[in-house]
């Protein structure tokens, strides 16, 4: 989960993720920033959620392989101050 303004690290795990050559992560309609990726992990930064708070599905493909799963993400509220002393 991460703020509703993006920037949020996101850690995808699998298998065989380092095949292939194009990456794309998509966090409902729009694209999950990739950053790099190894045989059991992928990691991209997430963008200002469209849609507000709340879960978006995850999607992932590699070159034309779309990997299939229940993977969601949740967009919260972005952090706020209160008080400083």
């Amino acid at each position: 989960r991460g703020p509703v303004s993006g920037g949020t690290i996101v850690n995808i795990t699998g298998s065989h993720l380092d095949s292939g050559s194009n990456v794309s992560v998509m966090f409902k309609d729009q694209p999950c920033t990739y950053l790099r990726r190894g045989g059991q992990w992928l990691t991209c930064r997430t963008h200002a959620s469209l849609h507000g708070y709340g879960n978006v599905s995850v999607s992932v493909s590699i070159d034309k392989a779309q990997l299939q799963k229940d993977l969601q993400f949740e967009y919260v509220e972005d952090p706020t101050i209160t008080k400083i002393e």
